[in-house]
């Protein structure tokens, strides 16, 4: 039997139980947009892309929490509600001020 002739039922319990989660995400996408249609390559392909993103988003999540723990990143709230991150700006201004150009003009 191919998986164009079986059932809902039948291509699940062929897949096993691990399929559950991936048939309810196919059936949401779904449902979310009523006109969208794919064969089962292009699904497949843009799972594996939803994949992809959730992965890169937590490696991202966690490299912007090492760098506002490190100071060099800022996290604000914006006006949408969702947190910001942009650069921390040094305050020194002038020459003698900024690290390591300090320690260089001290020695004689």
């Amino acid at each position: 039997m191919t998986l164009k002739n079986m059932t809902t039922d039948e291509t699940t319990k062929a897949a096993g139980r691990r399929s559950e989660p991936l048939a309810d995400a196919i059936r949401r996408y779904l449902l979310e947009h009523p006109d969208a249609q794919d064969t089962v390559e292009g699904i497949a392909e843009w799972r594996s892309l939803e994949q992809r993103i959730r992965r890169s988003a937590t490696a991202v999540r966690q490299g912007l929490a090492e760098l506002v723990d490190q100071g060099t990143v800022l996290e604000q709230r914006g006006r949408d509600g969702r947190i910001h991150y942009k650069a921390k700006r040094r305050r020194a201004k002038t020459a003698d001020m900024q690290p390591g150009r300090q320690e260089k003009e001290k020695k004689p």
